[in-house]
């Protein structure tokens, strides 16, 4: 599995984590950041070898992108087109090559769920480059439908949030929703390898199946859970 954080989005400490990932997903400027700041982490990670994605999202700074907007699906697909093809230029005014995409907040929970939504990202995705990998929670009809596409995918799993039964994502609103413990983290992971599957918050096994480990770039823990991670990938690349 590579591990994956979402980055410029001007979160404090963010560069310090850059050097312990394989990805990172960028944002695009609708969310958060700028092109200063976006550009300065593009130049972090392709310093670190880090590889790059675009991190689209609702044009929601307010809430930074974590709350649903009623769009059409041609407006969503021009908005992330018009994200994309930004975030591109940036990249190549760095030097560095984009290899992915992956939603941001709202925009991916949404795009997990509702497959008008997810059709809409990746048409917009395959318009600008085919060739991009489309990154997207796992099991999800956003991962079914870039595959219906053409479109190459990658399963992602957030190594630092709980999950419901269903395999979603277990809401913010909830308390129980981010993992607090190293040791709770380490111990979630391993059975992800191990056994491809989660115990859910209200208790049930359930199958996960992932090619990327997320975590969040705004943790208040995020840079002792990269380390861990990133030991506990190292230590287990060759299984």
């Amino acid at each position: 599995m590579l591990l994956n954080a979402d980055l410029g989005e001007e979160v404090a400490g963010e560069d310090l984590i850059i050097p312990f990932l394989d990805l990172g997903s960028i944002s695009c400027g609708a969310h958060a950041g700028n092109e200063h700041s976006i550009r300065k982490t593009i130049r972090r990670c392709v310093e670190s070898r880090v590889r790059i994605g675009a991190h689209p999202s609702y044009e929601d700074r307010v809430n930074f992108g974590r709350m649903k907007t009623e769009m059409s699906t041609d407006a969503i697909q021009e908005m992330v087109m018009r994200q994309l093809l930004l975030f591109q230029q940036w990249a190549l005014n760095e030097g560095a090559v984009v290899e992915f995409v992956k939603p941001h907040g709202a925009l991916y929970n949404v795009s997990a769920e509702d497959q008008t939504v997810a059709q809409a990202i990746a048409r917009a995705v395959h318009a600008v480059n085919p060739k991009w990998i489309l990154m997207g929670l796992a099991g999800s009809v956003s991962i079914t439908s870039a595959e219906a596409l053409g479109l190459s995918v990658w399963s992602e799993y957030f190594a630092d949030r709980r999950y419901l039964s269903d395999g979603t994502l277990c809401p913010r609103t909830d308390p129980r929703a981010l993992l607090k413990d190293e040791r709770e983290l380490l111990s979630q992971i391993d059975l992800l390898h191990q056994e491809g599957g989660v115990v859910s918050v209200e208790g049930n096994k359930i199958s996960v199946q992932a090619d990327v480990l997320c975590i969040h770039g705004d943790g208040k823990q995020v840079l002792a859970f990269a380390k861990v991670i990133r030991s506990y990938l190292n230590q287990h690349r060759h299984e």
